[in-house]
């Protein structure tokens, strides 16, 4: 599967070529309360190898969100950004890195929020369409 729309863009200065996956949290903030005890009760280096050996990361409705709308998070954060992350944001150096137009060839688009169903994204009409 590709893009619909080709190849991307280069990135520009504040984005960055790989996506990231965080898989802990900032250092003292709480795991989403829809995240089932078996994943947080993983460190975030644990929280790798699970994705590695399953194959699979997981969405969880994030903050404030209603349930029904899981996601996966990923950061666009240039190298510069990402250092500062880590050292004034004390994000936990564990994650994923993913070439993001890989990402997008798998239809991982921008979020989508979705409360009816699986939708895609006609290439066509640009427009989203339940399956």
């Amino acid at each position: 599967m590709t893009w619909p729309y080709g190849v991307l863009q280069q990135a520009g200065p504040a984005q960055f070529e790989c996506l990231i996956h965080f898989t802990g949290r900032p250092s003292g903030r709480p795991a989403t309360e829809f995240a089932p005890q078996a994943i947080t009760d993983l460190t975030a280096q644990q929280k790798v190898g699970s994705i590695l050996w399953d194959g699979v990361v997981w969405g969880f409705p994030p903050f404030g969100a209603d349930i029904h709308h899981p996601m996966v998070c990923l950061s666009e954060s240039p190298p510069e950004h990402l250092l500062w992350l880590l050292d004034e944001r004390h994000r936990q150096p564990w994650g994923l890195l993913m070439w993001r137009q890989k990402v997008y060839d798998l239809e991982a688009f921008p979020p989508l929020w979705n409360t009816v169903g699986k939708v895609y994204l006609d290439p066509e009409t640009r427009t989203l369409k339940q399956l």
